[in-house]
C-alpha cells in the first residue's frame, strides 16, 4: 500500500490510484504524462467516458493476468482465453520472461516496463497495448523512454523492442 509519508531512500514507489511514481519524496513524471505533455500521446477526448472506462478496465484485466502468468502467480491453465494467447505468441517468438512489470526512473521520469526477455541469447523488451488501432508514434516513444531506463536501472541493454498488441477489432494478438 503507498503512503506518502512514508520513503525509503533510493525506492521508487508508485500510486496505483493516482498513476504518480514518487523517489525520496519527490514526484516524478511518468512517461504517460510526458507524452501528454509534449503532445505525444493519443487524444481520446472525442470518446465517450464510459467507453474509455470500459477499455481501460479492459487493458488493465489483461495486463494484470500477464503479470501474474509472468511472475508465477497464476498458472497457464488459470488465465484467460486471451491471455494464453498472448503468451503462446510470445513463446513462439522465442522469447522467454526474465522479469514483469518492472519500475524503473532516471529521478526526472519514470515508468514500469511491462516484460524483459530473452529472444537468441539477447535481451528484448515487450510493452502490452490492448486497443482498437495501435498508434505507432506514441508506442515507439514510450518503448524507446523505457529502453533507457532499464539501461539506466539495470544495465540491460536490449536488442529489440515488441508490442504485443491486442488487436480489439479483429479479436487477435499481432
Amino acid at each position: 500500500m503507498f503512503n506518502a509519508n512514508v520513503w525509503e531512500e533510493g525506492v521508487l514507489y508508485f500510486d496505483p490510484e493516482k498513476h504518480e511514481y514518487w523517489l525520496n519524496g519527490k514526484l516524478l513524471i511518468s512517461t504517460t504524462q510526458l507524452l501528454q505533455k509534449h503532445g505525444l500521446s493519443v487524444d481520446y477526448s472525442d470518446i465517450a467516458p464510459s467507453i474509455l472506462e470500459a477499455a481501460a478496465e479492459f487493458g488493465k484485466r489483461q495486463h494484470k493476468e500477464l503479470e501474474n502468468y509472468f511472475k508465477g502467480i497464476q498458472t497457464y491453465e488459470n488465465v484467460n482465453d486471451i491471455t494464453r494467447e498472448g503468451i503462446d505468441l510470445l513463446k513462439q517468438e522465442g522469447i522467454e520472461a526474465v522479469f514483469s512489470e518492472q519500475r524503473a526512473t532516471n529521478g526526472l521520469v519514470a515508468g514500469t516496463i511491462d516484460l524483459v526477455g530473452i529472444q537468441s541469447e539477447q535481451y528484448v523488451m515487450v510493452d502490452y497495448k490492448f486497443t482498437s488501432a495501435l498508434y505507432s508514434n506514441p508506442v515507439t516513444w514510450q518503448a524507446n523512454i523505457y529502453k533507457n531506463l532499464l539501461y539506466d536501472n539495470y544495465q540491460i541493454g536490449v536488442s529489440k523492442l515488441y508490442v504485443l498488441w491486442y488487436d480489439k477489432q479483429n479479436a487477435e494478438f499481432k
